[in-house]
């Protein structure tokens, strides 16, 4: 005897829940958002993007959800939505920037600008200014970009800050002994760069944790040029300090930078690593490199 019993099947359909990131179009002129359109995200995931003002224009203000957020950086910014759940909406807004420095590089190298900043009161310059390289009670490595270097003291002038570069710096393996130009122009037309001054750019190397010095030369528009090499010895993200003021040798050994220092100081997007990433599909960056 047997007994057959009903079978019945049942099917699941299970979709995922998206949400829109819509993303207001920009004057291409000026600057863009990467990615450019709108997208679909996934409930729950991260999706990143990265603002970059184009040459002579900085950003002025990140809208999220038409709400303005802090920028710690003029010139390329980037942002992070998180465990997405809802819809939002990202619109970035640019205006000229008339001191916009220039930056040339050698071959293989691709240098984005991330940001100036302007006064001494900035928090990384002054946690930079805190360290004595700039007030003759710390050494530093003196050197003509010939890489020889020299031990010795850099006395800022009164007034002496310029200006703080920060650079995003990418190159291709085997390009680590390469170059590149940075030329900064007054912030102030109104006042320019005395050729009666010694300008000096200090770069912190990576590779000894000490400061390094550059003579900037005025050049014939009036701005000052810095040639920085080895490029791998500082990059990839890096901060170029610019003053007058005086150098003397001493011979004595470089003092090190507070890592503590460096650590509340480094970094210029407050994007994480996921927006940083973004740069690889970037190739709009290379314009800014002048070779």
């Amino acid at each position: 005897m047997s007994e057959v019993f009903p079978l019945t099947l049942y099917t699941i359909s299970i979709s995922t829940v998206k949400h829109n990131i819509s993303v207001a179009p920009t004057d291409n002129a000026k600057g863009i958002i990467s990615p450019a359109s709108d997208q679909q995200i996934s409930q729950g995931e991260d999706t990143s993007f990265i603002v970059v003002a184009n040459d002579g224009y900085c950003i002025t203000k990140l809208l999220v959800d038409e709400e303005p957020i802090d920028l710690d950086s003029k010139f390329m910014f980037g942002y992070t939505f998180k465990q997405v759940e809802k819809p939002h909406s990202i619109e970035a807004l640019f205006e000229e920037y008339p001191s916009t420095p220039s930056i040339s590089t050698d071959s293989a190298l691709i240098a984005t600008l991330v940001d100036v900043l302007e006064t001494k009161e900035d928090r990384e310059v002054a946690e930079f200014e805190g360290l004595g390289f700039v007030s003759g009670s710390q050494n530093i490595n003196i050197t003509g970009g010939t890489g020889d270097t020299n031990g010795g003291t850099f006395t800022a002038d009164t007034d002496g800050f310029v200006q703080a570069v920060k650079l995003k710096v990418e190159y291709e393996e085997g390009a680590e002994s390469r170059g590149l130009t940075l030329a900064v122009k007054p912030l102030d037309a109104a006042k320019p760069f005395s050729a009666d001054k010694k300008y000096y750019a200090l770069l912190l190397n990576k590779k000894t944790n000490y400061y390094d010095l550059f003579p900037a030369a005025l050049n014939a528009a009036g701005n000052l040029e810095v040639a920085v090499k080895p490029v791998g010895d500082y990059f990839s993200e890096g901060t170029i300090f610019i003053y007058s003021g005086t150098v003397k040798a001493t011979g004595e050994d470089p003092t090190p930078a507070d890592p503590a220092a460096e650590s509340k100081s480094g970094g210029g997007c407050a994007a994480g690593v996921g927006a940083l990433a973004l740069l690889a599909a970037l190739p709009l960056l290379r314009r800014r490199t002048g070779k």
